[in-house]
């Protein structure tokens, strides 16, 4: 718990929120969603005074990235994503690249951060990071059955030729592709929850629409970050936008 913001210990021993930090976490997801930057949350934090959870030493934007992206906080779980090894007395934490297997688990504790809103903030992620198609999720079922094969029959020859480097380089490329292959399988089992996501996205779009002046007289960033896809200058007095996944637009006389 000392490096999980927005959950403690209950009596019981098992996960309970905590108000204030819940509080942080839900404004750190609001921000997202209004189009801040992970810079410009991470300034509003720091600037506020903010705490993190305590075994973080600060506000950064990959420990802002991790709260947006993890499961934990819609109430779910991925266990096994880290294991011990090495002999008693000198044991390390390693990261899961497939050697062991994981294991999710729905609604395990109390969720802080809706389904829909956390799928909807997924979607602006993969979005700003340049996500696109792939393999289909039959394809990459596949691409992990013969993955999971060649792991196990490198990992056998491993064990009958020790201190063969060849052998665990090669290890270490299937176990790496293998997690990807995992982490494409479960983005693509989301698809459902995507898909609620985008139709609640659109719908707060046309709300938004039919309470705007078809008159523009002031630049927002965090509006236009949030809503438009596209600004068109037609000619010197009109403009068109195009507002994001929705069929709808613009076009309008410059003030």
């Amino acid at each position: 718990y000392s490096r999980t913001l927005g959950y403690r210990r209950g009596p019981d021993g098992r996960p309970e929120i905590d108000p204030d930090e819940a509080e942080t976490l839900r404004l750190i997801y609001t921000r997202y969603l209004e189009g801040r930057s992970l810079g410009d949350i991470q300034r509003e934090l720091v600037k506020k005074n903010i705490p993190t959870a305590a075994g973080i030493q600060g506000w950064s934007r990959q420990v802002i990235q991790n709260i947006l992206t993890s499961e934990k906080y819609i109430g779910d779980g991925l266990r096994q994503k880290t294991y011990t090894t090495g002999p008693i007395g000198n044991k390390k934490t390693v990261k899961n690249n497939g050697e062991l297997p994981m294991y999710y688990s729905r609604d395990h504790h109390p969720a802080i951060i809706p389904r829909d809103i956390y799928y909807r903030l997924k979607e602006e992620l993969a979005q700003s990071g340049g996500e696109g198609g792939g393999m289909s999720l039959l394809e990459l079922r596949q691409r992990l059955d013969a993955l999971t094969v060649e792991q196990a029959a490198l990992a056998d020859k491993i064990l009958e030729v020790k201190d063969d480097s060849e052998l665990n380089a090669q290890l270490e490329t299937v176990t790496a592709e293998k997690q990807s292959v995992l982490d494409q399988i479960a983005a693509c089992q989301q698809d459902e929850g995507q898909r609620t996501a985008q139709a609640s996205r659109q719908r707060e779009m046309e709300a938004w629409l039919d309470r705007q002046p078809m008159c523009f007289t002031e630049y927002d960033d965090a509006l236009t970050r949030r809503f438009v896809e596209r600004i068109t200058v037609v000619d010197a007095e009109t403009i068109q936008v195009k507002i994001r996944n929705a069929d709808a637009g613009i076009d309008g006389k410059l003030c």
